[in-house]
């Protein structure tokens, strides 16, 4: 099991519906077919083109004004708040309870 599937699952055990893609470029027409609530982005990956996926996501008229967390090891997680902007930035090692802290900030789950 790795992380991605222990975040999956401990989001999942704490009420959330989760989609899981493998890359940001299978996000887009995942996100293009679907409405989500918030959206989780590890960043900082090699090969991750953080600014093409949300110049995309925001494109996409019901993903205009989605939440997007960044989460990432990388020392330089900072530098995405431009991109990201205020909506979260996650520094790992971080806890699952943090992840879901941040995401209760901008999801109302019924």
């Amino acid at each position: 099991m790795n992380l991605r599937d222990i975040t999956r699952d401990a989001l999942q055990e704490a009420g959330y519906t989760v989609r899981v893609v493998n890359t940001l470029d299978d996000a887009v027409p995942e996100l293009a077919n679907n409405t989500v609530d918030v959206i989780v982005v590890d960043v900082g990956k090699p090969g991750m083109r953080t600014g093409p996926f949300m110049a995309a996501l925001r494109s996409l008229r019901a993903h205009e004004n989605t939440p997007v967390v960044a989460w990432s090891a990388s020392p330089t997680l900072a530098e995405y708040a431009r991109e990201f902007g205020d909506t979260g930035l996650l520094h790992t090692p971080a806890t699952l309870s943090g992840l879901i802290t941040v995401l209760g900030r901008h999801v109302a789950r019924g």
